[in-house]
């Protein structure tokens, strides 16, 4: 029952105000650190490149 709580629980919020569940956190790290793993990233300076484009 605790583990359910502590992944139910608030660890921030968004900047329109709605929270950020710990497992919610938790997941999108994990989806993260996959993507660095297979390559997925995108270098700082590939981001400048495109962000003149925009």
């Amino acid at each position: 029952m605790d583990e359910i709580r502590e992944m139910q629980s608030i660890v921030g919020y968004t900047p329109d105000g709605k929270p950020i569940f710990q497992q919610d956190l938790v997941e999108r790290i994990r989806r993260a650190e996959k993507d660095i793993k297979n390559g997925n990233v995108m270098s700082l300076e590939d981001f400048e490149r495109e962000s003149d484009n925009w």
